[in-house]
């Protein structure tokens, strides 16, 4: 397996962005949409009170993106 170079990414997430969105909108809940491959971030954001979580099967979100992608 190849190592990961960090400067080789143009951005990078973690869940440190959960807290800068919660600052943007203070007074308001979150919806999101995690797929369900990922079910560690899913279980991970339910920490997070302030996110509904709408969780998408991977297979559905694939289609969706490929129904609604501008070329």
């Amino acid at each position: 397996m190849k190592a990961n170079h960090l400067n080789q990414y143009t951005v990078l997430i973690g869940l440190d962005w959960t807290i800068s969105i919660k600052n943007h909108f203070p007074e308001q809940r979150i919806a999101i949409c995690p797929e369900l491959k990922n079910g560690h971030t899913v279980y991970a954001l339910l920490k997070y009170h302030w996110f509904d979580q709408f969780p998408v099967v991977p297979t559905t979100l694939a289609e969706y993106r490929e129904h609604n992608t501008c070329v």
